[in-house]
């Protein structure tokens, strides 16, 4: 149950906190190649989401993907991003964390807690991805009406994903910290650009921070 006294913030986890992209797309060139003889970090800066990198779109690595998502020991094979619990910790003291937002499905939770917990993240309950939802527009659409449905409980969210948000072309009440991103100027006034961690500190610091 979510505390409704004071305004809270969510954070997602995948990219956000945790080095899953990077730490896939390494699994991935390791097995299938990789054409474009990019740093896994390149390939971060250029398509941000595994499903947006056009030679992963084949059954046999969309399949590989699936077992990733899935598996229990693939998730505890993840790094958490570096300087991640630092700036989160600073975020926290302006307004509190009080849930993690993840398209990560229910099999994988326990070892999700425990990594969070082992590298200072906040003690915050998990709202995880319903395993009937599975598709891209279902992902949007289900993110969508939680934050609808938890505000003003939570009236922000720091997210990386621009594939979903970048579909939310709708007035909404809460606010998105874009974190990876420069520019969302074609996006909703909504979603603020935070290109690095500090960025995100300092648009919260901004949106919640107390006014002198």
């Amino acid at each position: 149950m979510i505390p409704k006294l004071k305004p809270w913030l969510a954070l997602d986890i995948d990219d956000t906190l945790a080095a899953t992209f990077c730490c896939r797309a390494k699994k991935m060139q390791k097995l299938f190649g990789n054409p474009e003889w990019l740093k896994v970090e390149d390939l971060l800066k250029k398509y941000h989401n595994t499903y947006d990198v056009p030679y992963r779109q084949t059954p046999e690595a969309e399949a590989r993907t699936r077992h990733m998502v899935n598996d229990n020991e693939w998730q505890k094979s993840i790094s958490m991003c570096a300087w991640a619990s630092t700036y989160v910790k600073k975020v926290n003291k302006i307004i509190p964390i009080t849930a993690y937002i993840t398209v990560r499905p229910s099999k994988v939770m326990q070892w999700t807690k425990y990594r969070l917990k082992k590298f200072g993240f906040p003690d915050v309950p998990i709202i995880h991805k319903p395993d009937a939802v599975s598709k891209m527009d279902g992902v949007t659409t289900w993110k969508m009406a939680l934050l609808n449905k938890l505000y003003p409980n939570i009236l922000g969210i720091v997210d990386d994903n621009i594939r979903t948000i970048g579909k939310w072309n709708i007035e909404y009440p809460w606010t998105v910290f874009l974190y990876g991103h420069s520019d969302t100027s074609s996006l909703s006034a909504n979603i603020l650009p935070c290109e690095t961690r500090k960025d995100v500190y300092l648009a919260v610091k901004k949106v919640f921070g107390k006014k002198k």
